[in-house]
């Protein structure tokens, strides 16, 4: 008895039983690198990990007065639809005196896929 296993077979198993997580080359964890400008916040950076279920990002975001800070983590609800919760901190010198104000919030993000053609 033989066993032939064509493309399509092979692919079928290895996306039913992901074994791309044992493949680091293949994985579904991703880093993205995010740059925003606007209003109120003249420039900010931040760092956003997804994985197969989960969203985790860090971003700080600054102005002449007001600078934020902010932590957070998103479950998949849907394809590309994350809920989840954030904290963070914003804080700014006003009068010589530095100004502390702590938030916890909840959100609703979408993950747009965007390609880049170089």
């Amino acid at each position: 008895m033989q066993l032939i296993l064509n493309t399509r077979t092979i692919n079928k198993y290895y996306k039913k039983y992901e074994l791309y997580n044992y493949d680091n080359s293949l994985s579904k964890s991703t880093y993205y690198m995010t740059t925003n400008v606007g209003f109120p916040y003249i420039f900010g950076t931040g760092v956003y990990y997804f994985d197969k279920d989960f969203m985790m990002f860090l971003d700080l975001n600054s102005s002449i007065i007001i600078n934020r800070f902010n932590l957070g983590f998103s479950y998949k609800i849907f394809t590309d639809f994350y809920i989840g919760l954030n904290t963070g901190t914003n804080f700014s010198e006003q009068n010589n005196k530095f100004d502390f104000d702590m938030k916890i919030g909840t959100e609703l993000s979408y993950k747009h896929k965007l390609r880049v053609i170089l």
